[in-house]
This record gives C-alpha cells, structure tokens and sequence, in this order.
C-alpha cells in the first residue's frame, strides 16, 4: 500500500514558518513607529502578499518532498521558527542596534558562541527528531501542539498591540497630523551669499582615527586646505548623533529629563546663537537627518529650508519598502553569528520615499547626491545678506556607500576611509567654488564631526576619543596649519562670532586659536553607554592633554533609562 502523503504538519510549518516572519515585521513597525515617518498602510498589503507567497510556497514544497527528504526539510523549517522566535524574544542581547548601522555596540563572545551553540543544538535536535518522526508518532502531535502554540501567542500579541497602536493614534493623531506640516528641505543647500558665510560641514562620525588612515597612504593629502588649521586634540560633547547636532546648532544642552521631541522644541526655538544670527541679518541654513537631529521639522522652522509640506508624501516602491521591513524580522530572529548577512541600517528606507514639492527633503543617509552634486553642479550666490550653512553629511559612517571619486558602491564594497576621502573630494570643490564666487576670503568654514567613533556602546572607554576638527577664519591667509591646542566642541560657537565679528551681548567663551596648551584647558566629554539597568550618560573631565587617556577622569554617572524617548 502506497504510504500517505503528511499534509497538516507540513501546512503547520509552513503557516508557523511565514507568520513569524509576519509577525516579527509587524511588531518592529508598532513599536517603532515614531521613529519612521512612513504609516503601516504604506507596505501591510504587499508584507501580506509577500507572507502568503512564503506560506504557498513552502507548503506545497513540504508536501510534495517524499520520505526523509522532505521530513529534514519539515525539520528544518520548523526548527527555524522555533529558535527564531526563542532568538528574538530572549537571545538578543548585547544586540542593540543593526550591524550596518555599527554604532560600536558587540555582544561578548562568550555569549556569541553560546548562542551558536544553542542554535545547532535545538535546531539539530529538532531536525533529528523529525528524522524519527514515523517511529515516533508522539514528536508529530507535539509538533503541531508547539505550532499552535506560537500562533496562538504570536496571534494574542499582534491584537494587543494593534489596538495599543489604534489607541495612541487616536490619541495623538491631531499632533502628528500638525508636525508633518513641515519638512526640511533641499532649499538653498548649494548656495551662498555674496558677503559673509559661515559653512560648518559635519562628517558623521568624523574621528581623528579616519583622518590618520588617510594620511598614513597619503601624508600630503589634507595639505590643499590652506589657510585652515586642523586641531589634533578637539573633543567633541556627545558620542552619538543625538543630542551632538542640535547643541553645535543651537548651543542648548540637554539632560535628558525631556523627551527627544520636547528638547528639539526646546533648542531650536531658545537658542541665543541662532537669535544673534538672525539680528545680525543672516540666513539660517540647517541640513541634517530627522529622528537623530530633530523629530518634527516643525521645530526647526527659524531655518531657511524648512518649508510647509505642500504636496504628499510618495511612497516609490511599496513592495521594496515592505521587503526591507521584512528584512529587520530576519534580523531579529537570525543568532547573533549571522547577523552581518543582513544588511540593512535605519537609513534603508529613506530611498523608499518622496515628496510631491518643489525641494525635496534633505537626507543625509548617503553622502553620494550632495558631493555628487557640489562637483558637477557647483554652487550659486543668493540674495541673503550674510548665510549661515550647516550641512550634515553621512560622513564616515557605516554603512559605507560611496568611494573617493563620491561614486556610489554596493555596501560592503566601500570603507570609512572611502567615504572621507569623497567627502573631501566635494568638498575641496567646494572651497574651489567659493573662491570662483568670490566669497571664500570673507567665509568662515569649520569641517569636523557630531562625535568620534564609539568602539563599543555598552562598554566603558579605554582609550581618548577624539574628533578630527579643521578651521579656517574669515579673511585667514596661510598655509595648512596642525595645532595640539587642548580644543573641544564649547569653542565652536565663539569661534563663529569672532571669526565674523558677530554684534552679541552674550560672552560665548573662546575660540579656537584663543585656546594654548599653557592653560591646562578643562574639557567636558559625555559618553553613552547602555548597561543592563539603561542608559548611562558618563561625564568625563578632561585635564590637558586629551590624547592622553590617564587625563580622562569620570565625574559623573547618570542613568537616564532610556536615550532615545
């Protein structure tokens, strides 16, 4: 007699197998959905679609494989879901952030081979037992005992935090509805003004390492920037983006007793820097990526680029935007090993979207469309008195995308030092354009970065951070210059004034150049360290040289449970 074929557990497994995928997807969406501007209707559909075409599938290929064969690959499967789920909810720590984002944070290693060895010793035995399966026909009815089981508890969850989801909607969705009145924009970003500039370009994560790996295969390299100085000790506030752009914009700190959104309202609209720009008559430019540098371009509506939100937002390509949410389920559930297969950061989704304006809205996810841009395009005078321009570029920041003639490359192909080396292609072309214009001998230009690299996130430091800093005054005549003068992020305000002759009542400390080693200059530095209890803000103070690590002393530890709420 001809053996049945199984189809129940095979329909299981395959239904088990594709809703977690589904499931995962859906709940990363809920509970990050303030920091994604995109809604849920924009890619549901096509996550469904893409679920039920991984469910047919699979099916029929479990079904229809005979004999051991197809008992491995019902294993397998349902091995899959099984650790993944176990992966997702209660293996993942150490995990804080997406590889391609490489904030820094590793997990330990002990705990990355414990892991492993939890995955090959469930999913081997999983695998076995359905090996076993038709001698022992208790593993099929506990089989589909542990699918129903994860359905059920997967299927209470997604309720529950649909309608948690439904609620805060209703709740607050006459506020989201006014912040998304505004976006920030692409306006005046190659412009400049016929009298005074002030250019600040920040590379994310612009540490002194990336500007020693470029020197080291090209010692002459950085020589083109004459009349700057570069500053071999300048410690920048903040180790992560947020809160370290809004404070060198607006010169407001923070200590985290506000929330994320309250603090950009806060900064942006309470700054005496950006005050004393605007009496002054210059025109405030700010260029920078949301959720890190601000929630809602709303609250930074003094900038010259922030514009109403006319026209709708578009969603290009709702079956990749889908597939790349479906990408975060994976990995999530994969074990921490082969995490890296999977490369997709918080700046994957940006290229999902548009807006039916005139400008578009600045991202700063690539550095490619900006340098690419500066060096075909080049730039133009405007109508402004003076202009204030802060442009906030992607920097040295992983994932790294473009290479030294600012080409885009496939991720993994291109390097940190790549990527600096074609920032600073643009923006030697840059300073080219401003001389062409005849404004570059009036212009005060700061190049540097929001923060040096981290290492490791959850960690405490061994050694300085420092962030790589070059500065050329208006009407500075010389060739490049290297300074140790002991610098830091508290002189990047005072250094605009002076350098512009800034009428102000406020004393904003001093420059740059009025900083000399002598003065055993005092320094603050805060690191962010995420410990099993929160988040830890760690205040360090710097004595002299802070190239020297003895020189770091701690003076503070806060825990402020949560950075980014």
């Amino acid at each position: 007699m001809k053996e049945k074929r199984p189809i129940v557990l095979p329909i299981f497994t395959a239904f088990i197998f594709s809703f977690t995928l589904f499931f995962g997807t859906y709940e990363i969406y809920i509970s990050n959905s303030e920091e994604l501007v995109f809604g849920l209707s924009h890619f549901i559909w096509p996550l469904i679609a893409i679920s039920l075409i991984i469910f047919a599938v699979l099916a029929l290929v479990l079904i229809f494989v005979p004999g051991i064969v197809g008992r491995i690959l019902n294993g397998v499967f349902f091995g899959l879901a099984v650790v993944g789920y176990i992966q997702g909810n209660f293996l993942n720590i150490g995990v804080n952030s997406l590889k391609s984002d490489d904030v820094g944070s590793t997990p330990e290693v002990w705990f990355v081979i414990l892991d492993t060895a939890i995955w090959i010793l469930l999913l081997g035995g999983i695998i076995y037992a359905f090996i076993m399966m038709k001698k022992i026909k208790l593993i099929k009815t506990i089989s589909i005992f542990l699918c129903v089981l994860l359905i059920g508890m997967q299927g209470a969850a997604l309720v529950s935090e649909s309608i948690d989801y439904s609620n805060k909607l209703e709740k607050v969705g006459l506020d989201i509805t006014n912040d998304a009145g505004y976006i920030l924009t692409t306006k005046g970003l190659y412009e400049v003004s016929k009298n005074k500039n002030v250019i600040v370009l920040v590379l994310d994560r612009f540490d002194i390492s990336y500007y020693e790996d470029v020197v080291e295969k090209d010692p002459e390299f950085f020589n083109q920037l004459e009349d700057f100085t570069l500053y071999l000790d300048n410690v920048a506030l903040y180790a992560r983006t947020y809160p370290a752009i809004a404070t060198m914009v607006t010169g407001v700190d923070t200590d985290f007793s506000k929330t994320a959104s309250e603090y950009f309202n806060y900064a942006y609209n309470n700054s005496d820097f950006l005050d004393d720009l605007e009496a002054n008559n210059y025109r405030v430019k700010v260029y920078t990526g949301s959720y890190y540098s601000y929630r809602e371009a709303a609250a930074l509506k003094r900038a010259y680029n922030v514009q109403p939100q006319s026209g709708d937002m578009i969603i290009n390509d709702s079956w990749g935007l889908a597939w790349t949410m479906l990408e975060l389920s994976i990995y999530r559930y994969l074990p921490i090993v082969l995490k890296d297969v999977v490369k997709v950061s918080t700046t994957s989704f940006s290229k999902f979207i548009s807006y039916d304006e005139v400008f578009p809205v600045y991202l700063n996810d690539s550095n490619v469309e900006f340098c690419q841009s500066v060096l075909d395009e080049g730039l133009t005078l405007d109508n402004a008195e003076n202009s204030y321009t802060f442009i906030h570029l992607h920097g040295c920041h992983d994932p790294s995308t473009m290479d030294e003639n600012c080409q885009e490359v496939e991720e993994g192909k291109g390097s940190s030092r790549l990527n600096t080396l074609g920032c600073f292609k643009a923006i030697y072309e840059y300073i080219s354009e401003l001389k062409r214009l005849g404004v570059y001998d009036n212009s005060t230009i700061i190049i540097t970065g929001d923060h040096p690299r981290a290492r490791s996130d959850t960690k405490m430091p061994a050694e300085p951070r420092i962030t790589a800093l070059f500065v050329k005054q208006a009407n500075e005549h010389s060739a490049f210059k290297v300074s140790t003068e002991p610098v830091s992020q508290a002189n990047l305000l005072a250094s605009i004034v002076k350098s512009t002759g800034l009428k102000t009542e406020k004393d904003y400390g001093k420059a740059y150049w009025e900083m000399h080693d002598g003065e055993n200059a005092v320094r603050i530095n805060k690191f962010q360290c995420t410990l099993d209890d929160g988040t830890h803000i760690i205040e360090y103070t710097i004595n002299g040289d802070g190239r020297n690590f003895d020189n770091w002393t701690i003076t503070k530890d806060t825990n402020i449970g949560s950075l980014y709420k």
